[in-house]
């Protein structure tokens, strides 16, 4: 449904008119379809209990209707991550040729990781569609596969309608040139975007996106305040605030942003995320920890923020010497088949390491090495990364230094300026001035996001080594490691 929809004065009377009735203990008779209306309406703005009231409520009235039905099918695979409960809802519907019962079938398997039986089945559905339907088909279909970051599905799709002036179009072609990484060409699609529907915040919201992920920060926040002028409990703009903020280091700001996300999502676990993030970088442990058991909790188990979520909960038990609750997590993590054999052995060596058990720890390291296969040059760059995590510098400078240039030309950045900032912590200024330049005109992005806090907040990344030449004192204090 349309953010435009729910400010719309036709949604507001109806609301208005529901809530008058229920207020007085009663429920009103209305069209399932507006019913559903304003369950959704209450479930986007973390009503969750007055949602599921209204749509338990619909469902008993209108058995077999297809929207309240469709919806609690999504709430249970997208919420309780149950796709037997999903399936159960979505076989009540009465009217299975109709096309909102394909996408809710097709988006149960999507959510729950059966992509290519997702695509099958909507295939075979396709010959059933009505051909003054087959448009609408071809762009909802490549919206849904868009919404899961599918993007060879949704190219494939896409590729299939004909309505290339549409605005839904176009937001399809900026949403794959986003997800390719090509950066210039989503962003001067959205502004287009924004200059045919400038309230559109859905748009808005793109956008800030897009340049989130340049880091373009503050450009970034300036789109989010965008939408939250249109929309002020829109929590997309909400989270695309708080993220921009965390990155610049206003950090009381943003947890303030995550907070009033949580209030608007109360079940997403991204709330619980952000402020675990905000609390990490404050250095307060216990509180991260906090936020990241409220996000398990929270989060279904299929999602790919289950996994994140318990890869950052065991760095955060390890780093505060709960060894035995960090185990657990690790143990967690092995049972849902979230990490590879190499990476296990890498997690239990950075255990040992944080425990300056060194020769336990270099053990699980040459396993993790030696059975990566493939994935050696990734495999390398996380044992390097947990070198650095647990202070030994030296180490983790030199492992990455054996595949920087692999990991560079390939689908990882940032590993010269990891390296940099080891110089830096190892003060050794004459190689860090030497990689601090390579990394500025390498990759000045990865320069930021990795060296930001070493230089003043308002300094471009392409000025760093001007600053750094200017200021002798860089790179001349070495970090104290526990074994060099």
């Amino acid at each position: 449904m349309s953010d435009n929809f729910y400010r719309s004065k036709e949604f507001k009377e109806m609301l208005q008119q529901y809530e008058a009735v229920r207020s007085k203990g009663s429920f009103p008779f209305m069209d399932a379809d507006d019913l559903t209306d304003i369950a959704e309406y209450y479930f986007y703005h973390g009503r969750t209990q007055e949602s599921l009231e209204t749509i338990d409520k619909t469902i008993d009235m209108f058995p077999g209707s297809l929207h309240p039905l469709a919806f609690r099918a999504r709430y249970a695979i997208l919420v309780n991550g149950n796709a037997q409960e999903a399936f159960a809802y979505a076989h009540q519907i009465n009217d299975k040729g109709d096309l909102d019962y394909f996408y809710t079938i097709a988006e149960i398997l999507i959510a729950d990781g059966k992509v290519t039986e997702a695509e099958k089945y909507l295939e075979e559905k396709e010959a059933e569609v009505d051909e003054d339907d087959l448009e609408d088909y071809y762009l909802d279909v490549a919206t849904l596969f868009a919404d899961y970051s599918c993007i060879k599905q949704t190219k494939f799709w896409l590729a299939k309608s004909t309505d290339t002036d549409s605005l839904d179009y176009k937001e399809l072609q900026g949403r794959i040139a986003m997800e390719q990484g090509d950066f210039r060409r989503s962003e001067h699609i959205f502004n287009h975007l924004i200059d045919e529907d400038p309230y559109a915040n859905g748009y808005w919201n793109q956008l800030a996106s897009l340049q989130f992920a340049q880091h373009h920060l503050q450009a970034s926040i300036e789109s989010s305040d965008f939408s939250l002028a249109i929309d002020p409990d829109d929590f997309d703009a909400v989270l695309n605030k708080a993220n921009g903020l965390v990155q610049l280091g206003n950090y009381d700001e943003a947890l303030k942003y995550y907070q009033r996300f949580k209030k608007l999502q109360p079940l997403n676990e991204a709330g619980d995320m952000g402020i675990a993030t905000v609390y990490m970088a404050q250095n307060e442990r216990k509180k991260a920890i906090e936020a990241l058991t409220s996000a398990e909790q929270l989060c279904p188990p299929q999602s790919i923020n289950h996994m994140e979520i318990l890869r950052q909960k065991f760095n955060l038990l390890s780093s505060d010497g709960k060894y035995a609750e960090a185990l657990q997590c690790l143990e967690k993590i092995k049972n849902s088949q979230g990490a590879t054999q190499s990476e296990l052995y890498v997690m239990r060596g950075f255990l040992f390491l944080k425990q300056n058990q060194v020769g336990a720890a270099m053990r699980y390291f040459g396993q993790a090495l030696s059975s990566a296969g493939v994935g050696h040059d990734q495999v390398t760059m996380l044992v390097a990364y947990a070198a650095y995590e647990c202070g030994y510098i030296r180490y983790a400078r030199e492992q990455y230094l054996k595949i920087v240039d692999h990991v560079d030309k390939g689908s990882w950045s940032g590993g010269w300026a990891f390296i940099t900032l080891c110089d830096h912590e190892l003060g050794d200024r004459r190689a860090f001035l030497a990689d601090l330049k390579h990394t500025v005109e390498l990759d000045p992005e990865a320069a930021s996001s990795f060296l930001s806090t070493l230089f003043p907040q308002e300094l471009s990344a392409t000025d760093y080594y001007t600053y750094a030449l200017q200021h002798p004192q860089m790179g001349t204090m070495p970090y104290e490691e526990l074994k060099d």
